[in-house]
């Protein structure tokens, strides 16, 4: 596992946001390197009475340019500093890849960066 060299990165955005009493649900869509255009569901349940961090848990779908659909669950954590949401999560993805992904969003602005670093 090679935590400097990241296999993949790109881009994202926040399209919707649902906040409920239990917890926040954040849907992204984005273009991320060999993985194409990502759609992902993630689910935020703080931790803390400040809602600073908490787990996180969702879902990925990547549409890959040859028009083949990839499919992942999602379990990590994730921290906010102001309006800047950190979230990282372990991946097994359809095709067989594993994944360490940190994301970092920017919730004001509704725009983030993906990084991911392989597993194999």
């Amino acid at each position: 596992m090679d935590l400097i060299n990241p296999t993949d990165q790109g881009t994202v955005g926040i399209t919707s946001t649902t906040v409920g009493e239990h917890g926040t649900s954040m849907n992204f869509e984005g273009d991320i390197g060999q993985y194409g255009r990502v759609f992902v569901t993630v689910n935020l349940v703080a931790g803390d009475v400040d809602k600073h961090k908490g787990t996180l848990e969702g879902n990925a779908r990547a549409l890959l340019q040859d028009g083949s659909l990839l499919s992942s669950h999602l379990k990590g954590s994730f921290r906010r500093e102001g309006s800047k949401l950190h979230l990282f999560w372990a991946d097994n993805v359809s095709n067989g890849a594993q994944n360490f992904v940190v994301w970092e969003v920017d919730i004001l602005t509704k725009t983030g960066t993906a990084t991911a670093y392989s597993l194999l």
